[in-house]
This record gives structure tokens, sequence and C-alpha cells, in this order.
């Protein structure tokens, strides 16, 4: 798990980027506890490892860890979730294995699929188009302490206005109670909850199609007055 955790701090572009470091640099093996460069872990190492994670309990396990963490921040940061922004980026993947992908669908999990997002400039032309095949991942982030607050991960298919009802449904049920106050703050949430889930269709969103931050304020701002 360190290594994931490290080659997401050190922004490389892929595991195999940063396993390379790992090897060549003494003083960050032993950030991780990393003995020698002969116990970095392979590529093939960590695929089985992540196809482990996804797989149940443990999938489940990881989403209970994540809401725990939320929670206890929760606790210690009072307004955390006030300012809040949706956005969505992408996640690359290889096609699974009929049967793989065969177990996964059962599991309700999605798959890797074919995606593309434009990019326009202030007169509406289309400068960028990025493509790519994975995934989506979807994040409801507080934009004031710069942390994640909830997250799902789709395929490339499905847009932001489709899924921000689910993930601010899953940051309200992991949000520690904190009495009356808080109670307006999440139904005053659920009031604005169709505001925030069509924010793509007004015509003052950025230049990313995909975010919700709207001339510097974040457009699900309103969910949590």
């Amino acid at each position: 798990m360190g290594v994931l955790v490290l080659s997401i701090a050190l922004r490389h572009p892929t595991i195999e980027a940063c396993l390379a470091e790992l090897r060549r640099n003494e003083s960050l093996r032993k950030l991780i506890d990393i003995e020698s460069e002969d116990k970095v872990p392979r590529k093939w190492n960590l695929s089985r490892f992540l196809d482990r994670l996804g797989e149940e309990t443990h999938l489940t396990f990881l989403h209970q860890i994540f809401d725990a963490m939320i929670q206890q921040l929760g606790e210690a940061v009072p307004d955390l979730g006030r300012d809040t922004a949706g956005d969505a980026t992408a996640l690359n993947a290889r096609r699974k294995k009929a049967a793989r992908a065969e177990v996964e669908e059962e599991q309700g999990l999605p798959q890797a699929t074919g995606g593309r997002k434009e990019y326009t400039d202030d007169d509406g032309k289309v400068n960028k188009v990025v493509e790519w095949f994975g995934f989506k991942l979807h994040l409801l982030v507080d934009v004031k302490h710069e942390v994640s607050l909830s997250y799902k991960i789709t395929d490339t298919k499905a847009g932001d206005g489709e899924t921000l009802p689910a993930i601010l449904d899953t940051r309200r049920s992991s949000q520690p109670s904190d009495g009356p106050h808080q109670d307006a703050r999440l139904r005053q949430g659920c009031r604005h909850q169709r505001c925030a889930s069509t924010a793509l269709q007004g015509k003052h969103h950025t230049r990313d199609p995909e975010s919700f931050v709207m001339e510097g304020r974040p457009r699900t701002h309103a969910a949590w007055p």
C-alpha cells in the first residue's frame, strides 16, 4: 500500500515509474520500510494486490475505512463540507478477460470503456480533446481544506450530473452528526441537490465541461450554507 500512496504523492504517471525510482533511491525505500532493492515489489505483485482489494469483502472494508476517516476529520474540523465542489478525472485501465469481467459485473462493478472529453475556449469552440480507456473517478471535495469527502468510480459514459447526487448521499451518511445545526445543513443540501446535479446543463459552466466550480465559488456551495 505504501507504494501506491507514494506514487500518488510523487505524481508518478505509472506504478512502474514509482517502482523504478524505489529501486534506485535508498532514502525513498526507507520511507516506506522497504529494506533493500531486491525487496521492491514487481508490477505484477501490485496488480494482483489491487485486484484483491477490488473484490468483496475487501471493497466494502475500503469504503468503510474511507468513511471512518472522514467522520473523524469532521469531528475535528467543524466546517468540513461547508465549501464543496464536484469534479471528475480519468483513470486509465486495461480491458479485463471475459471471465473476470463477468464476475465483476455480477458484483455491480463498472468495466473499463473508452472515454472522450472536450475542452472549449471562451467562444465555445473545442480547443482540446482528451481520450482514454478506463474509468472515471468522481469526487466531492472540500475546497477550503483540500480534502476528498466522497467518491465514486464509474465507466467513462457516466456524467458528473448523473453521479453527483449519489456521492452527495454518501457524503451526508458519513458526516458525523453535530445536532440540529448539521441536520438543517443536510436538509438544505437535499433541497439544492437537483440544482447541483444539473450544473453542467447551465450556460455558465467553466471551460472544463465536467467541473462544478463556477466563478471562483463551488457550484455545490449552496448545499451547505
